[in-house]
């Protein structure tokens, strides 16, 4: 559109002996969306290595968080986790330790942190002109951030089902997310979500075999 140049992947099939074709198609892919999408495969396996081979849920979620990271420029990733009704920052990167405070020990009660609306909701939610007046602690958290947007997303192991956290992306511009970026979120949400029933089936296990 700009009138600039781009590398593609064109494939070409001969359908010309094909009565109900009989043409050449000749398909034109982005490199870059391409290599988005092997690299998108490659990280997808390497996290489910990491759960089959019960690696520790802390360094699951931080490689989910930084990969994410990775995914969407501008972004600060945070995995939130519900302990007694309070959110606990379980993995966030690129948070330093003054930022990651305030995301801490934040009420699922809270009606002003998009984090309890998404999680209370079981719904995906983005905000991208923070600070909102009705999102009061969410307005504060993104303004010790230095954040314009937020996206939010429930982490459950299945649709419909009670969350046990959030991902969270903090965003420097008031932006909502393009396509590929909220299909990486969700992806994100739906690993981080493998992990931690993975996580709690291992310790059910080892709580089985330690106690009559």
């Amino acid at each position: 559109g700009d009138g600039s140049d781009r590398e593609v992947v064109v494939v070409a099939e001969n359908l010309l002996d094909d009565p109900a074709v009989g043409a050449v198609i000749i398909s034109i892919a982005d490199s870059a969306e391409f290599g988005r999408i092997e690299t998108l495969a490659t990280q997808n396996t390497t996290i489910l290595e990491q759960i089959a081979l019960d690696t520790p849920i802390e360094d699951t979620l931080d490689a989910i968080a930084r990969w994410l990271d990775q995914q969407i420029p501008g972004g600060r990733c945070a995995v939130l986790l519900v302990d007694d009704e309070t959110f606990r920052l379980a993995a966030a990167p690129s948070l330093d330790p003054v930022h990651s405070v305030a995301l801490a020990g934040i009420s699922v009660h809270d009606p002003g942190f998009m984090a309890a609306a998404a999680w209370g909701r079981s719904e995906a939610l983005v905000i991208s002109t923070l600070p909102n007046g009705e999102l009061a602690t969410s307005s504060g958290v993104a303004a010790a951030l230095d954040a314009q947007a937020c996206w939010s997303v429930p982490i459950a192991h299945a649709r419909g089902e009670a969350a046990c956290g959030t991902i969270d992306v903090h965003h420097r511009d008031a932006v909502h997310p393009r396509p590929e970026e909220w299909s990486s979120l969700l992806l994100g949400a739906r690993l981080a979500a493998l992990a931690i029933e993975s996580d709690r089936r291992r310790a059910d296990l080892e709580h089985r075999a330690a106690y009559d």
